[in-house]
């Protein structure tokens, strides 16, 4: 792949327009649409991966959100407040803040179990009785 291509990718998966993707390049202005074209097909293979790799690197994970979480609930994430002299202010975040960054994390750690509360009917709770009356024999 040259040099050209590779730049034809980058500019591509940047505005999504492959005539422009292709002047942007270094790829004649008069046939940048047909070139964008042809690239478009000779290159799909190298686009895809390439698009794959930005996505993975996009993504936050598990282990960055729960670090996150932690910061906001120790108070060691600041946000900016302007007073009322107009004076630029960092401040840790607020209490309710914290609290909802804290429940959020007990929720990714699978702290809460939901509660379900089944009711059975009298023939069914005396069938499940036999039965475990007949399993125990």
């Amino acid at each position: 792949m040259t040099e050209r291509q590779q730049r034809f990718i980058d500019e591509y998966l940047a505005t999504g327009n492959a005539s422009e993707a292709a002047r942007r390049a270094g790829y004649s202005a008069t046939h940048a649409a047909v070139i964008g074209a042809q690239n478009l097909i000779k290159l799909n293979k190298e686009i895809a991966e390439r698009r794959e790799k930005l996505e993975l690197t996009r993504l936050l994970s598990l282990q960055e959100a729960q670090k996150h979480l932690a910061d906001v609930v120790r108070g060691e994430v600041k946000e900016t407040i302007v007073t009322q002299s107009g004076k630029k202010v960092k401040v840790p975040v607020r209490e309710a803040d914290r609290l909802r960054a804290l429940d959020m994390y007990f929720k990714i750690q699978g702290s809460y179990r939901e509660q379900v509360e089944v009711k059975l009917s009298g023939a069914e709770a005396f069938k499940q009785t036999l039965e475990k009356i007949w399993s125990e024999s």
